[in-house]
């Protein structure tokens, strides 16, 4: 406080006008400052409120992320024998089965091999490549493959070298891996190893500006002394399943059992039994993860707006925030809601025993969920695993993208076309959209519609069936965190709100300040003429005294 030097030199008034100016002053100022510093704390608690639930919501996700990568929906999948080993191909549906498997050959690469040159370095003569793929039949007599395209490759001059070719065959990306060898001293050779299969067998012609060089050529239908350049025929994996005949251009086959993938890895000695069942205690560990990362975010949204009890100052730092209790609420219906798209009646959380309890919290009821997953393993798929699968055997369906929505759908065989999902409640004409299929690299795909990215693979002559697309809970819930942590979302926007509104606020601040001053300085100024007046009345009042005392004394006398 400033020194009130009139009061100290007791003149003027006698009154402390610098403490009466500050008490003025601070009169005005301190209930103002006192709500603007009250402001700036309520949105710094916000900010750093907000940022600690996009933090938990980060952590939230992983953990979603982490389950999604290691959980099995119950169905555990086993060989019993080396000979073939399988695995569950991701989210693709998979659903009980056995199978008997008897391997009898294995899918090989089409192997040659170009000898007897002295090194790698020098000109082969060589300046085109014509490649062909397909299967060389008894003969031999060579039938392109379907779909086969001819493969012409030109030899820049000065780069034909063995090196050269192989370089030219591999930057071509057409399937065939080219190496050059060192057989011996003085002997090099050229490599061309084809895909596995019988159909991706190697047809090549070198020729010289139009004249044929034998020493690079592989076609014995034409020349049948090319036929000392193969190694290793190419083959297709021929194998017994369940007593039928199967082949496959590969060892690695997806396409025999729905959602798996199966590796031929030898000629079978034994018959291998494949088989896919579900274990119940597989499922509810599971589930018991997945509902311990549901209570770790309801519990941290819960805390954040809890609204406190009557006469009390416990309320949560995000209280009153809209956006926190519509997190919280889309959280809650998610428990409850229906999850369509994995059976002809939709799933719920509830049916596996998950129930709420009165803190918002969720637990597992266990002889309810072992009665459930006893009678409906498959449904436990609703949970984890976003899928499309049919109920024929004859057709196969995946998914590609995210625009498909939930739901079943119709597929009818002899019109390759999709009846959309029936409506919710049904209209009183029963319309339903019926929508073509196009047929894309032997699959019957769609691009419209709620089932957009769907294909269907037709074994046989397939057959009419029921398409099941299903998003699992475990995708919503990882689609809803996303949508809370990208960037300049609406914490992000929340928090720069609530950041301008600092800024402003300390702007108010500086503005009171200023404020303020000038009022002192107007206090001040009015107080100092009061303070001149009272002084020229004490200078009067002397004056009277001083005469009243001469007058008195002159009565005196």
């Amino acid at each position: 406080m400033a020194v009130d030097y009139l009061s100290a030199l007791n003149v003027g008034s006698g009154l402390n006008v610098t403490q009466i100016v500050d008490a003025l002053i601070d009169a005005e100022r301190v209930p103002r400052e006192t709500q603007i510093n009250k402001d700036i704390e309520e949105r710094t608690v916000s900010i750093s409120a907000l940022g600690e639930v996009k933090t938990e919501v980060k952590t939230f996700k992983d953990n979603l992320d982490y389950l999604e990568t290691t959980n099995t929906n119950g169905l555990v999948v086993a060989s019993s024998d080396d000979a073939v080993t399988i695995e569950a191909n991701g989210k693709i549906a998979v659903q009980p089965f056995a199978h008997s498997f008897e391997i009898t050959q294995l899918a090989t690469k089409h192997t040659l091999a170009f000898t007897g040159f002295a090194d790698t370095t020098s000109s082969t003569g060589v300046t085109d490549l014509t490649i062909d793929f397909g299967n060389w039949d008894t003969g031999p007599v060579f039938s392109p493959r379907t779909g086969n395209t001819t493969v012409n490759l030109t030899i820049p001059p000065g780069t034909d070298s063995l090196a050269d070719i192989a370089n030219v065959i591999n930057n071509a990306e057409i399937g065939i891996a080219a190496n050059v060898i060192r057989v011996g001293d003085g002997n090099f050779a050229l490599t061309l190893v084809g895909e596995e299969g019988a159909e991706n067998q190697i047809r090549i012609t070198a020729e010289n500006t139009g004249t044929r060089v034998d020493g690079l050529s592989y076609d014995p239908e034409t020349n049948g002394a090319d036929s000392s350049n193969e190694i290793i025929a190419g083959t297709d994996a021929e194998m017994y399943i369940d007593g039928v005949f199967v082949s496959r251009d590969s060892n690695q086959v997806d396409d025999l059992i729905n959602g798996v993938s199966i590796s031929l890895n030898k000629v079978s000695t034994n018959v291998a039994t494949v088989t896919a069942q579900y274990d119940k205690d597989v499922a509810q560990e599971t589930l018991r993860l997945f509902v311990e990362e549901m209570n770790f975010m309801l519990k941290k949204l819960n805390e954040v707006t809890y609204r406190g009890t009557a006469g009390s100052d416990d309320s949560g730092p995000l209280a009153g925030d809209p956006l926190m209790r519509s997190y919280l609420n889309t959280l809650k219906s998610m428990t409850v809601k229906p999850i369509k798209g994995f059976q002809s009646d939709p799933v719920y959380l509830s049916n596996f025993g998950v129930m709420t309890e009165r803190d918002g919290t969720l637990s597992i009821n266990a002889t309810r969920f072992e009665e459930y997953f006893d009678a409906n393993p498959d449904a436990f798929a609703a949970l984890l695993d976003s899928r499309a699968i049919t109920d024929s055997n004859l057709v196969q369906a995946e998914l590609t993208g995210s625009l498909w929505e939930p739901g079943v759908y119709s597929y009818t065989n002899a019109t390759n076309s999709l009846l959309d999902p029936a409506p919710e409640p049904p209209p009183a004409d029963q319309t339903r959209l019926d929508r073509a299929m196009n047929l894309e690299n032997g699959k019957y795909k769609i691009t419209e519609g709620g089932a957009r990215g769907l294909a269907l693979t037709l074994l046989g002559n397939g057959e009419d069936a029921q398409v099941f697309i299903g998003k699992s809970l475990l995708q919503t819930l990882t689609e809803f965190s996303e949508d809370i942590l990208r960037t300049n979302g609406d914490i992000d926007t929340k928090i720069a709100t609530y950041n301008d509104d600092i800024d402003d606020y300390n702007d108010r601040l500086d503005e009171l300040s200023e404020r303020m001053e000038t009022e002192r300085a107007r206090y001040v100024q009015q107080f100092s003429a009061m303070e001149s007046s009272v002084t020229s009345f004490k200078k009067t009042g002397d004056m009277l005294d001083t005469f009243m005392e001469t007058w008195k004394a002159g009565l005196k006398g």
